[in-house]
């Protein structure tokens, strides 16, 4: 299979960068419409420093905000990984024209554009993963208290 190209790696994955931002948008206005329940509730020992007006301060994580940055998240990387796998199609003939008397360079260039894209797919599908399980699973959970349990 051809790396970039027409029914490449790249134009596969392309497509699928194109679909998954308005699912994510889509799991961004659920989170919103969930009423109440335990997503308002702090998660444990998880804080974030927040620094606005050069006050420095750890504020702590509800499980609505966590989930409102993952899906943003993803989001954006979804829209990251799109521009990459345009970009190389884009770029593959200079790349080829530029560096045509060294097979070597070229390997070099598209196993870098390989890691590249495989990164992101990666840690698209792994907080994907992530989220899935805090809508499906924890959102129905109820948490103890840290006096109870």
């Amino acid at each position: 299979m051809n790396t970039v190209g027409s029914d490449s790696l790249s134009s596969y994955l392309a497509q699928l960068f194109a679909t998954l931002p308005g699912f994510y948008i889509a799991a961004l206005a659920a989170i919103v419409a969930f009423q109440g329940g335990d997503l308002d509730k702090d998660m444990p020992h998880t804080t974030a420093i927040i620094t606005a007006n050069r006050d420095t301060s750890r504020v702590g994580i509800t499980f609505r905000v966590f989930l409102c940055y993952l899906f943003s998240y993803l989001t954006a990387l979804s829209f990251i990984g799109f521009g990459i796998c345009v970009i190389g199609s884009l770029l593959v003939p200079s790349v080829e024209t530029e560096l045509a008397g060294s097979p070597e360079a070229y390997g070099w260039v598209e196993l870098g554009f390989v890691f590249i894209v495989a990164f992101v797919t990666f840690a698209v599908i792994l907080c994907t993963i992530q989220g899935l399980y805090f809508l499906a699973e924890r959102v129905h959970q109820t948490l103890l208290d840290d006096g109870e349990g």
